[in-house]
């Protein structure tokens, strides 16, 4: 997996202590998909967007990050408050970081679901891209940020480790 850090090189991704860095919940785009058509790509436009989406997650984890880091810090200082001087008050300020972190990630899930690429994971960047054969089967081509393309498939009803590779996807 690559780290989103910097989209041209691949680093192991840093570990963060708070699961929620990225948990999507109800923002995902998903949920939004059930309500808008799908887009369907054709292969070259699929590939045309790899440089796109490669620029958009670099700058949504850049931004996503900085607001996860003044998060933590936040509420790391509001339980030392809280712990030594038994100070309230300061709760509708630590909603109010809680809640700019979440405007942000609505924000960023929004632009690439602007693209009509349905995102699979947007910690790692895992993306699918719906695209028809000739005979009219529907299948997701699928792309993450450490590949410099688009390479495989896989149909809607299989698990995303079930990628495989586009030179057999069927006409």
């Amino acid at each position: 997996m690559s780290d989103l850090t910097n989209p041209s090189q691949e680093h192991p991704a840093s570990e963060t202590s708070e699961a929620a860095f990225m948990d999507v919940g109800s923002a995902s785009p998903a949920n939004a998909a059930a309500e808008m058509p799908i887009r369907v790509f054709t292969l070259e436009e699929a590939g045309a967007l790899v440089p796109t989406l490669r620029k958009l997650f670099y700058e949504a984890h850049l931004d996503l990050r900085r607001k996860h880091d003044e998060l933590i810090v936040f509420r790391r200082l509001h339980q030392q408050k809280q712990h030594l001087l038994g100070q309230d008050g300061d709760d509708d300020v630590l909603q109010a970081h809680v809640d700019a972190f979440d405007a942000t990630l609505k924000h960023w899930l929004q632009k690439v679901a602007d693209l009509g690429v349905l995102v699979k994971d947007f910690e790692r960047g895992l993306i699918d891209f719906p695209y028809r054969s000739k005979s009219g089967q529907l299948f997701f081509l699928c792309w993450h940020p450490g590949e410099d393309g688009v390479f495989y498939f896989r149909l809607p009803t299989e698990e995303l480790n079930a990628r495989k590779p586009i030179t057999i996807l069927p006409d």
